[in-house]
């Protein structure tokens, strides 16, 4: 992978999402970076559905911790 990029995803085939850094911060943008070619794309759907799905799969965990009496709530972090 190029330098200047982090991954913040896989597809399990080498493919990755990605952000560029620059300047030691990471943009905004995600783009997905194919491993066979090196090209780099945007990735439209963006952070905006990556951050949508995590907060679904919260949501549906601590619903089923709900469902079954406890509330995954720990030390220094309680009802999480």
């Amino acid at each position: 992978m190029a330098k200047g990029l982090v991954s913040i995803g896989a597809n399990g085939t080498g493919n990755q999402l990605v952000l560029k850094v620059d300047g030691g911060r990471a943009g905004a943008q995600v783009f997905r970076w194919h491993h066979a070619t090196g090209r780099l794309a945007p990735w439209k759907p963006g952070i905006a559905a990556i951050a949508a799905s995590a907060t679904r799969s919260r949501d549906f965990v601590l619903g089923r911790l709900r469902a079954s009496g406890r509330t995954g709530s720990r030390p220094g972090n309680p009802g999480v």
